[in-house]
């Protein structure tokens, strides 16, 4: 499940993104309470189809390995010291196995590895998305404990269309198709009454997983590992840094012919601030996300203002120059 916003900021030392990839360059945020607008930034964003983005990011990958495609993996199992990935049309034989999977996977929860939804650390989420010309080049964040009791709706503008949708805390008991007729009809009255083009709902996790790579070879990332900030819902750019980081530790340990190195993965992305940060976050939500009052309060006093994005930056240059001088 994605909107499709891409944090230039976070991605762009890691990859350039193709153009015939982009919908939509966007320069801003809105932010929106129920009695209107509550804040409005400048920012470095783009959209993405979600669909082109991804088969791009596949045909990259695809130049310097093998692409398997519509190719569903039934099994993950141990077996002569290499991992057996198993599927209905054949089975490869693996020193290592990254799972990229997503926030629901059966085979990572036989294998006791990455993020596994559960009440409370996910959200549910729902989008349409509307055929729109002429669409405007800011996105819009809704905090409204009617369209979510802990959580938020938006509007993400694309090239031809638009992706309208909610998040809320699977702990929360929230009634998506009501929340989702209330967010459209009271914030997004030129869509009320159409029908969608498209409408799909999923898991957004919001707490990181407990355990992200083991010592015999796997790893998961992004989606898969939980990496997805808990109170803006921000995943692909996070899935792509901890991607890289992947690389580097699977790069390592085979140069190296030592499997048990890819534990330096979680070792790397623990030491980010950005996971820090998520780890702090989750628990906040864990906290807030039960009472709806206090979620809403915090969201458009504390996190929209500007106030928590001041305290997370001194944090972390306060993290950057502890660790130069331990360094």
């Amino acid at each position: 499940m994605c909107a499709g916003g891409i944090n230039l900021g976070v991605v762009r030392n890691d990859i350039k993104i193709a153009d015939n990839a982009i919908e939509k360059k966007i320069s801003g945020v809105k932010f929106i309470g129920r009695k209107g607008q509550i804040r409005k930034i400048n920012a470095e964003l783009l959209t993405v189809n979600r669909a082109v983005f991804d088969r791009w990011l596949a045909e990259k990958a695809a130049k310097v390995s093998d692409l398997f495609t519509s190719t569903k993996i039934n099994s993950v199992e141990r077996g002569g010291g290499n991992w057996l990935v198993s599927s209905e049309k054949n089975s490869l034989k693996s020193k290592i196995v990254v799972f990229a999977d997503g926030p629901v996977s059966s085979i990572r929860r036989g294998l006791g590895i990455g993020f596994q939804p559960f009440r409370g650390n996910a959200y549910g989420s729902v989008i349409r998305e509307f055929h729109s010309e002429n669409n405007s080049d800011l996105l819009e964040m809704i905090y409204d404990e009617k369209v979510s009791p802990a959580g938020y709706g938006w509007m993400f503008p694309k090239k031809d269309h638009v992706n309208i949708g909610l998040g809320f805390v699977s702990s929360t008991g929230c009634n998506a198709k009501n929340s989702m007729d209330y967010l459209i009809e009271k914030y997004f009255q030129d869509f009320s009454g159409k029908k969608p083009f498209l409408e799909r709902a999923a898991l957004i996790p919001c707490e990181p997983a407990r355990t992200i790579c083991t010592g015999n070879g796997l790893i998961a990332v992004g989606d898969a590992a939980g990496l997805v900030e808990p109170f803006t819902g921000e995943g692909i750019s996070f899935g792509m840094k901890s991607s890289s980081i992947c690389a580097e530790s699977v790069n390592s340990a085979l140069s190296k012919n030592d499997i048990g190195a890819v534990a330096n993965f979680g070792k790397d992305i623990r030491k980010e601030f950005w996971f820090k940060t998520f780890v702090f976050q989750s628990w906040l939500l864990r906290l807030l996300s039960n009472h709806p009052r206090a979620y809403n309060i915090f969201a458009t006093k504390f996190f929209i203002s500007g106030a928590y994005e001041l305290s997370a930056g001194a944090a972390s240059r306060l993290h950057s120059g502890i660790r130069t001088i331990s360094g």
